[in-house]
């Protein structure tokens, strides 16, 4: 059997733009790197999330074990991770705060559009009222 000869000649490879990077892809870009700090502090937030839900476990086991879970978390290393943990969270919380413009629909008022610093100032108002008032409310319950 005769193979047919081929009629279209192969195709050629074709050179491609590639921007040229220098070192790593944050190099000189302060907001990629923000927002990569930002995307991990999310690791933070799931840690306390799951130290939350383990503490609720502990308190269904009885008294023994929450407080056995509360002396636990009382040691030097625990306290140095949870500081942490607690300026991660925070530094999480003030962005989000950040993006809330960005993210929502244009708000006017008689016209105007409400500037981005007004926003973000309410959203850490309101972050700041209801902490206080947690904390009130604790300090008023305690025995």
């Amino acid at each position: 059997m005769n193979q047919p000869t081929r009629r279209v000649p192969p195709l050629r490879q074709v050179k491609t733009y590639r921007k040229p990077m220098k070192g790593w892809f944050l190099h000189g870009r302060r907001t990629y790197l923000r927002y990569m700090v930002r995307e991990l502090t999310s690791v933070a937030v799931a840690y306390y999330a799951l130290l939350v839900l383990y503490g609720l476990f502990q308190l269904r086991g009885g008294p023994e074990a929450f407080n056995g879970f509360i002396a636990a978390l009382g040691s030097p290393l625990w306290l140095l991770v949870n500081v942490v943990t607690l300026g991660l969270v925070g530094f999480h919380a003030f962005t989000w705060f950040e993006v809330m413009p960005k993210t929502m629909p244009l708000v006017f008022i008689r016209r105007r559009a409400i500037p981005d610093r007004l926003i973000v100032a309410g959203g850490l108002a309101g972050l700041a009222g209801a902490s206080l008032a947690l904390l009130v409310v604790f300090l008023l319950t305690a025995p």
